[in-house]
């Protein structure tokens, strides 16, 4: 899938950009691919533990 590329490759330059890890993670489960997702989102937890806002999506609209 395209978009899974997409946020692949801007973690190549920002390793724990949220925005990013969450658009992957709803990428790889829409591809159901659920143990990459699980590691993703365990990624993504890490990066957002201290943010006051949760995101559900990659775009911030």
């Amino acid at each position: 899938m395209e978009a899974e590329k997409v946020y692949r490759d801007d973690l190549q330059t920002w390793r724990k950009n949220g925005w990013a890890l969450r658009g992957l993670y709803n990428a790889l489960n829409a591809q159901e691919k659920d143990e990459n997702a699980a590691k993703v989102k365990k990624d993504f937890d890490r990066a957002w533990q201290y943010a006051d806002k949760m995101i559900v999506s990659s775009s911030p609209l």
